[in-house]
Formats: C-alpha cells, sequence, structure tokens
C-alpha cells in the first residue's frame, strides 16, 4: 500500500506537474463511471453485507484507481467481487458450524480482506499508470 501510494504520487506529482497532462486525455464517461460504478458496487455490497464499511471505503479507492486505469482492470475486480461473494454464502450453516463464534453472517469483508484481495491488482495498476498512461493500449496478438 505504501508503494503504491509512492509510485502514484510519484508519477503525478512529481515528475510532470501538479496535474498529470494524460489526466485531461479522459472522458467525462470515464471520469464519471470511476465514481458511480465504485460507489454502487460499495453501496450493493453493504447492502447485502459482503462488506462492512471499512471494506466498502478501501473498495472505492481500489475500484476508482482500476477504473481510471482501464475498463478490463474493473471488470476483473467485479467478476472476482460477484463469484467469492457467491461462494463465501454458499453453504453457510456448515461454515458456521466450523468457525463458531468467529463466524460474519454474508462474510462480510473489511479492510484487511480487501486490501489482501486487491492490493496487487491496485498495486500492478498503478505501476501501469506510471509506466504506459492512461491510454487504453490494444494489445495484438501474432497469429
Amino acid at each position: 500500500l505504501i508503494l503504491t501510494a509512492y509510485y502514484l504520487i510519484e508519477g503525478c506529482f512529481l515528475n510532470n506537474g501538479f496535474i498529470p497532462s494524460s489526466l485531461f486525455k479522459l472522458s467525462l464517461i470515464r471520469i464519471s463511471s470511476a465514481i458511480i460504478i465504485p460507489l454502487y458496487i460499495a453501496i450493493s455490497g453493504l447492502k447485502k453485507q459482503s462488506l462492512d464499511s471499512s471494506g466498502a471505503l478501501l473498495g472505492v479507492v481500489v475500484a476508482f484507481v482500476l477504473t481510471i486505469t482501464r475498463w478490463c482492470f474493473l471488470w476483473a475486480l467485479m467478476a472476482f467481487f460477484v463469484t467469492s461473494s457467491k461462494a463465501t454464502k454458499y453453504k453457510q450453516e456448515i461454515k458456521k458450524r466450523i468457525e463458531g463464534d468467529a463466524f460474519k453472517p454474508g462474510g462480510q469483508r473489511n479492510w484487511i480482506q480487501v486490501i489482501c484481495n486487491g492490493g496487487v491488482a491496485l498495486f500492478m495498476s498503478v505501476q501501469y499508470l506510471h509506466s504506459i498512461g492512461l491510454e487504453e493500449v490494444i494489445l495484438l496478438s501474432i497469429l
């Protein structure tokens, strides 16, 4: 988390001035999506008890950075969140018997679990921003 913050600050503020020039290349749709989609995920995660308040707050930050970086990073995060939430809720009564008092209904994720599951993705997306920028790069494969 500290390295991620360092690369974000160094890449945005120290090397390119206060506001990076590539930030102006972002469309209004991308910026508004980077705010609205993470907030929607966090609110629905709170309602379904998949996240607690600290997990929702950090999840918004992680999803914001991933959305700003590339769309595919956000969709990968959403696929992970949906499938892991479904897997956590599968056969809860057996898990409750095994875990006892430590069992949380709905398997609520806190900030520690969010950073453990999304920290590497956050770090790699900041590295991507630092080395490539905000442009969508199409990767071509040789057939």
